[in-house]
């Protein structure tokens, strides 16, 4: 109705590998802090997820 984008976690992961601010271990280790701090996230490591093209990035 009102078309606001929305970005999760998994999407800043997604382009902070994207950027190369982040590899692929750095991401997963942060996926595994989250974790055992009590977050929800959709996967245990990005070789699971599938990212996701947003425009307006």
């Amino acid at each position: 109705m009102h078309k606001i984008d929305y970005l999760t976690t998994m999407d800043f992961l997604c382009e902070a590998l994207r950027r190369g601010v982040f590899d692929i271990p750095e991401c997963d280790r942060f996926i595994q802090t989250v974790k055992r701090a009590g977050g929800k996230l959709p996967v245990n490591g990005m070789k699971e997820h599938h990212c996701r093209t947003i425009d307006f990035l």
